[in-house]
């Protein structure tokens, strides 16, 4: 029969042993993020711009190039203010470029917004960065690029996740 001061060692030992295994789990979990980190934004914004890029002629002027930019920042703003719905960010974008062009945009430029929309969706769906600016410089026969981006604030991600989520279960239903 164990005396009174053993047992009393053994339960002390089993609840510090609870306390370590608690103490390891909230560590590894604080290591976890809420969001996963997002890939630079630059690289991932080329990556996303290239059906326009592909569109312009080598060694155009940067002027051309950071035109080119702005229309791709457009349609991704666009995509991620109308929640991925592709055919209101097309009309968006289309809407503000046929204004500021003051005429109806040329076919070729209609279908490279509609690819890039799509491209987003596919491709950037869970990318909710917005995109607050694009600099262009020529380098020689190449060019570099820099893009400024703003993260939504977690409540707002969380908020178009869930519209996601939403969205999908609708269409699965459908």
């Amino acid at each position: 029969m164990q005396s009174t001061q053993a047992k009393q060692r053994k339960r002390e030992q089993k609840r510090l042993k609870r306390e370590e295994k608690r103490r390891r789990l909230q560590t590894s979990l604080s290591e976890w993020p809420l969001f996963p980190p997002w890939p630079k934004m630059t690289e991932t914004f080329v990556d996303y711009a290239k059906p326009i890029i592909d569109t312009l002629r080598p060694g155009c002027e940067s002027g051309q190039l950071r035109r080119a930019f702005w229309i791709a920042s457009a349609v991704w703003n666009a995509m991620v203010a109308k929640g991925g719905d592709v055919d209101r960010a097309v009309d968006l974008v289309t809407g503000i470029l046929t204004e500021d062009m003051k005429q109806p945009l040329p076919d070729g430029l209609l279908a490279v917004i509609k690819r890039l929309a799509v491209r987003k969706l596919v491709r950037f769906d869970d990318d909710d960065r917005i995109v607050t600016g694009v600099e262009v410089q020529r380098d020689g026969d190449g060019a570099r690029f820099r893009v400024a981006c703003e993260n939504p604030p977690p409540a707002v991600r969380l908020a178009l996740w869930r519209s996601r989520l939403e969205r999908l279960d609708d269409d699965w239903l459908s």
